[in-house]
């Protein structure tokens, strides 16, 4: 996934207004890039843009390593996009005493009131926190819980991260890596 797919669909599409074309002649035909939807689902939810940074760091990483990615806020999250996607990776902030970001407001009004069938989901969880307040990590604990109930399977133990521990960060990065790689190339470019 390369930063055309960045652009949004579009301007990738070829919108004559907004870009040159030379640049145009870049972008992979429609019907290549429905054939190749990302593999991986990249969904952040942040208050102060800490999530947003790891969620796009991490991104990049998986970018790198030939893993095609949808990195996406939490506020276009649904039922039904969790259910329709083999595997995601969710980097989420607890803001104050255990609340989630504004950004996730919707989402937990409108869907984590109930269990929902999310059978096929695989997933990782990176959860920051600051450990000064009571409730640490309380949003990402309740998105773990939440998911378990929905039948979602987490692919490593969700990592909390207490105020930017750069050990608990790499430790995440180390899973995603991890499980990346047992999937022996069924993430690559919108494998399975």
């Amino acid at each position: 996934m390369g930063w055309i797919s960045r652009i949004g669909p579009s301007v990738a599409a070829g919108s004559a207004a907004l870009v040159p074309s030379w640049l145009r002649a870049l972008a992979p035909p429609p019907a290549a890039r429905s054939e190749a939807e990302p593999a991986l689902l990249l969904a952040y939810a942040t208050q102060t843009g800490v999530a947003e940074y790891h969620a796009r760091d991490t991104a990049a990483r998986l970018q790198r390593m030939g893993v095609a990615v949808r990195l996406v806020e939490f506020d276009v999250l649904s039922i039904e996009l969790l259910a329709s996607v083999p595997r995601m990776l969710l980097v989420v902030s607890t803001t104050y005493d255990g609340e989630a970001p504004d950004t996730a407001d919707a989402f937990c009004d409108t869907c984590m009131h109930e269990p929902a069938p999310l059978e096929g989901l695989r997933y990782g969880l990176l959860s920051l926190g600051d450990s000064c307040y009571r409730q640490f990590c309380a949003f990402g604990r309740r998105l773990h819980a939440w998911l378990q109930a929905s039948g979602a399977q987490a692919s490593f133990a969700p990592v909390e991260v207490d105020d930017e521990d750069a050990a608990a960060i790499q430790e995440w990065h180390r899973q995603v890596s991890a499980w990346i790689g047992s999937l022996a190339g069924g993430v690559t470019r919108g494998n399975g």
